[in-house]
């Protein structure tokens, strides 16, 4: 099993796994992480541009960017 904030460290960059095409990606930043009360699983809270509070989503979902 994967660490997820071993792997999502604080101010990493990251982008959507998915997204529409002929749109502009999003690039936001890793702020922290939460865990999810129903299923216990850990969360990772993006902070994407315009965005006034983090967001959190399920790591399989973002890509790290390099």
């Amino acid at each position: 099993m994967n660490d997820v904030r071993a792997d999502f460290r604080i101010r990493t960059g990251v982008t959507p796994v998915r997204w529409q095409s002929g749109t502009p990606r999003p690039f936001g930043y890793v702020n922290g992480h939460a865990e999810d009360p129903i299923t216990g699983e850990t969360l990772v809270l993006v902070r994407w541009p315009g965005a006034s509070t983090d967001i959190p989503h399920h790591p399989d979902d973002l890509a790290i960017i390099d």
